[in-house]
């Protein structure tokens, strides 16, 4: 992959991930977000987010799909390099889903503002979950994208190099 794609990229990564961060930041506590002044607005921070969310996964799957050991058909070599930032996406793919129906729930039926969710110690302890959740997947995608411009994942002989070493390290 060229360093501009590269570059490109993770520029794209990282706008997704400080976009989420944001949503984060204010889905609760922002009044936009529900209550009297729109419904629909929670709806649409919950769409954004899981949006941005799954732009990242793809973001990463391209990143992935540019590496030498994926176009020679070793996905699992490569997903195994990768595994727990995956995992992490799944589970707070997952959480955001479920954070956001609860969120949604509560507005619509009870039509209050959302930072009024937090005196529900269900919803805190979920969304401080999710919290921190969020915190070790930014990290994991941010060391991902950081790992992926290492030349030994661009170069056929730099990963049969590398494999060598392993294999001979595990004998």
């Amino acid at each position: 992959m060229q360093a501009t794609t590269k570059s490109f990229l993770a520029f794209l990564l990282c706008c997704l991930i400080v976009g989420d961060i944001a949503l984060n930041a204010c889905v609760e506590y922002d009044e936009f977000a529900g209550g009297t002044k729109s419904q629909t607005g929670i709806l649409m921070y919950l769409a954004v987010q899981l949006m941005a969310q799954i732009m990242t996964f793809i973001m990463l799957f391209l990143m992935l799909s540019h590496t030498y050991p994926f176009q020679a058909g070793l996905f699992h070599e490569v997903f195994k390099e990768f595994r727990g930032v995956f995992a992490f996406w799944f589970l707070y793919w997952g959480l955001t889903l479920v954070l956001g129906i609860f969120r949604v729930n509560y507005i619509m039926e009870k039509k209050r503002v959302p930072y009024l969710m937090l005196r529900n110690i269900k919803y805190l302890a979920m969304s401080v979950v999710h919290k921190v959740v969020a915190v070790v997947f930014y990290s994991l995608v941010l060391d991902a994208s950081t790992k992926l411009w290492n030349p030994l994942f661009y170069s056929r002989p730099a990963w049969v190099k590398e494999i060598r070493q392993k294999g001979s390290r595990s004998r």
